[in-house]
């Protein structure tokens, strides 16, 4: 299923949900990372890695549910802008491009 392109205006009016939790990254060679997810929203997440990945690489996502009554979070992104992070190296601001099964 694809993800609908939003407006800066209209990502602002979603929630964004803050959450200190592993993440799994996989970047198009299939290298894997980790990382820490800080939140996330309905159109994207903010990740903090180790990795050095690049502006406007693609990355599939994998967020374990804290519930074995929900689903994992599994997502394709696009790396939107990169700072430096607080607890690693690199900060990522990902937007999701499509959600996967």
């Amino acid at each position: 299923m694809s993800s609908t392109r939003f407006s800066h205006d209209e990502k602002r009016q979603f929630l964004r949900l803050f959450v200190q939790s592993d993440v799994a990254l996989t970047d198009r060679s299939g290298e894997h990372h980790t990382g820490l997810c800080l939140n996330l929203s309905a159109s994207g997440l903010l990740v903090e890695t180790a990795s050095a990945l690049a502006p406007g690489e693609h990355i599939e996502i994998h967020l374990p549910s804290p519930q074995s009554s929900l689903r994992d979070l599994r997502v394709r992104a696009q790396i939107i802008r990169i700072e430096p992070g607080e607890r690693y190296a690199h900060r990522l601001g990902l937007q999701i491009i499509e959600f996967l099964d």
